[in-house]
């Protein structure tokens, strides 16, 4: 008797984070009980920040570069450490990806350059900045994925980062977006996490 397929949850924290904080703050905004119907899978970011548990994907020499036109050092292993991940979905099981931050340019870029073993069915892109290294821009992308953006409306105020901002530089341009009423955070409103729970299914 066929395995039915199954459906895996991809998770990308963002800069000087961890796999583990951020499967925490994911179970915060979804419930565990909606988690439950994935395989999550929750790669570690292989830039050592400070210590071994501030990660990132790649360096930065100061956070607030993230909003700013920077080389993605390294990111080469980034790529390769989330396909290694990946390895568990087999042929027509179901993909989905949630990246916040640094995490969530990651994805975007996999998405543009189809480096995903299969096209994702739904994406949750919290916080992006868009893709600010030239060598890693193709701009005018349509995904193959459903692409959902959720950014704070304080934003602009830390990072510089805002609606406006994300349309400008990033290069996907079929995407829907969303606010939350916060700054570069998860958000905790009731609202905006129904709306990433719908997403998801």
């Amino acid at each position: 008797m066929a395995c039915s397929p199954r459906r895996h949850l991809l998770l990308l924290h963002g800069y000087t984070q961890n796999e583990k904080l951020f499967t925490k703050s994911v179970a915060k905004l979804m419930k565990k009980a909606f988690l439950s119907k994935f395989n999550v899978i929750v790669p570690r970011g292989p830039y050592v920040v400070c210590g071994e548990e501030k990660r990132g994907w790649w360096e930065l020499s100061s956070p607030y570069v993230y909003s700013k036109p920077h080389e993605y050092v390294g990111v080469d292993l980034a790529i390769a450490s989330v396909v290694d991940a990946l390895a568990v979905v087999a042929d027509g099981d179901e993909l989905s990806v949630v990246g916040f931050s640094q995490g969530a340019v990651l994805a975007e870029l996999m998405l543009v350059h189809r480096l995903f073993p299969a096209p994702p069915k739904k994406v949750v892109l919290f916080s992006p900045s868009g893709i600010l290294d030239p060598a890693w821009r193709t701009d005018g992308n349509t995904a193959e994925s459903d692409v959902l953006v959720v950014m704070g409306e304080n934003e602009q105020e830390v990072f510089g980062i805002s609606e406006a901002s994300y349309a400008k530089e990033s290069c996907l341009v079929d995407y829907v977006f969303a606010q939350h009423p916060h700054g570069h955070v998860l958000p905790t409103s009731a609202n905006p996490r129904k709306l990433v729970r719908e997403w998801l299914g």
